[in-house]
């Protein structure tokens, strides 16, 4: 009879995990951010005429995604316990990590567009628009 190697090797989720020195705290939100960047990839080359590959487009380099990633998010899941009990025993699901992501996104993109109703506030023309009322 042929021997067959048998792996120890346990996945508990479909992303593979990165070093094992982050906590799971730190593990989850990673996750979180790989997955955000590419939604908010896919909604930018959805609506405008210019290409956002996660790979090129890295809003990492941006502060207010940073802000929302790191602090904003994490603090407004702090109260929630089925996520703090999700999170520190690894036990997410994707569909736990897509809510999350998506609401990464649309924070994101809440900044993003009261940003460019202000650029735009500039412009004369811009009290005709209905990015007036994002502006407030």
């Amino acid at each position: 009879m042929p021997m067959v190697k048998k792996s120890n090797k346990t996945i508990k989720n479909s992303v593979s995990r990165p070093s094992p020195k982050l906590t799971p705290k730190e593990i989850f939100w990673k996750e979180v951010a790989e997955h955000s960047k590419s939604l908010i990839a896919n909604l930018i080359e959805k609506t405008l005429p210019i290409s956002a590959t996660p790979e090129v487009f890295d809003p990492e380099k941006d502060i207010d995604y940073c802000v929302l990633l790191r602090e904003e998010l994490p603090n407004s899941y702090a109260d929630n316990e089925e996520y703090q009990k999700k999170i520190t025993h690894q036990s997410w699901t994707e569909t736990d990590m897509e809510y999350v992501s998506q609401d990464l996104v649309c924070a994101y993109f809440d900044l993003v567009v009261k940003a460019l109703a202000d650029w735009l506030s500039d412009y004369p023309n811009f009290e005709n628009t209905s990015l007036q009322e994002l502006k407030e």
